[in-house]
């Protein structure tokens, strides 16, 4: 949560509440949120020390039933904590499936094969949208959003 615009207080515990460290000065404080000297209470009005990862999807663009297909998803930075990721592929001719990726605390990349069942149709479909969400969407100072899919193309 990001501490509070001008106008208001700010105090020192505040600023190590956001930073997620139980003790520090100013200047350590300063150091750690990457700002330079001089050193002032008033550079913390609206900090935030939150930060989106980004979570791109990869998927195939043409499937047919009772096929395993390769999925792939990738995080803008590591992750500090498994974020389950549940993707959603809808076809051309109305056919969908889902499946899961559990994308594991410190990696940025993991794949998975995924069987879709009966949910499209025998002689194939081509891919027309994608749907994924995340579980869970924050932790830490982390906040994930759903970002870019990708057809056809596999990154790890």
């Amino acid at each position: 949560m990001a501490l509070p615009p001008p106008g208001n207080s700010i105090s020192i515990s505040q600023i190590r509440t956001e930073l997620g460290t139980s003790n520090g000065s100013l200047r350590a404080l300063s150091s750690l949120a990457g700002k330079s000297t001089p050193d002032a209470m008033s550079e913390f009005y609206g900090y935030s020390n939150a930060v989106t990862v980004n979570i791109d999807v990869y998927h195939p663009g043409y499937v047919g039933c009772y096929n395993l297909y390769d999925f792939a998803v990738q995080s803008s930075q590591a992750v500090n904590t498994n974020v389950n990721v549940t993707i959603t592929w809808y076809g051309d001719l109305g056919g969908y499936f889902q499946g899961n990726i559990n994308l594991l605390s410190g990696m940025s990349c993991r794949s998975a094969t995924i069987n879709t069942g009966g949910g499209v149709n025998c002689y194939g479909e081509y891919y027309n949208n994608v749907y994924w969400s995340m579980s869970p969407t924050s932790n830490g100072n982390q906040n994930y959003f759903p970002n870019q899919s990708y057809a056809d193309i596999m990154p790890c």
